[in-house]
């Protein structure tokens, strides 16, 4: 029989540290227990001294860290430069389509987190067809009436957006994220 994976998508996952990694790593906690978990991120922000592996297999999980370019300028002096890290998005936006054409017969469903990964969710469930699901975990102000209408559009083709609060679920409504759309939760299992 063939394996079959829900992938998670997010540009950061343990062991950096914060909300939306512990929310992640929750998700694929919970996940495990019923299907194989690939969780595509990036290696750490923080300056390491371990070397993690590029993949790693534990159980059901496997998570694939690919390389930071460049990570000394966008992580620098304990500070986190969050949007230097735009230059990651490409590279992991690629990979994770090739990575996506190859296993497209594994992959049960798409878990992205974060709404830069919007555009992603919509070329991955055009191209591969699979069921797209994407974690807000914040919002923040955008970059103009273009990039707000890109992510809109994007948000609104997605199966289903997770808001992790009420407020991220009522600021994705002001936004116009259509309401049938939104969905509060708090693990957010597919």
């Amino acid at each position: 029989m063939e394996r079959k994976v829900i992938v998670e998508i997010a540009m950061t996952y343990l062991p950096d540290i914060g909300g939306g990694e512990t929310h992640l790593r929750d998700v694929v906690s919970y996940l495990s227990k019923y299907y194989d978990t690939v969780v595509i991120t990036m290696k750490p922000y923080q300056n390491r001294k371990e070397r993690l592996p590029f993949v790693e297999k534990t159980g059901r999980v496997t998570v694939i860290r690919l390389p930071r370019p460049l990570r000394s300028l966008i992580y620098r002096n304990n500070e986190w430069k969050p949007l230097a890290s735009l230059i990651y998005l490409p590279l992991l936006t690629i990979y994770v389509f090739i990575w996506s054409i190859i296993h497209r017969n594994e992959v049960l469903a798409f878990h992205l987190h974060g709404l830069l990964m919007s555009p992603l969710c919509i070329l991955l469930k055009s191209v591969i067809r699979r069921r797209c699901v994407i974690s807000v975990h914040f919002t923040f102000r955008r970059g103009g009436r273009i990039a707000d209408s890109v992510v809109r559009w994007s948000l609104a083709r997605a199966d289903c957006i997770l808001a992790l609060s009420e407020l991220e679920k009522e600021n994705l409504l002001k936004f116009g994220v259509p309401r049938e759309k939104v969905k509060r939760s708090r693990i957010g299992s597919i």
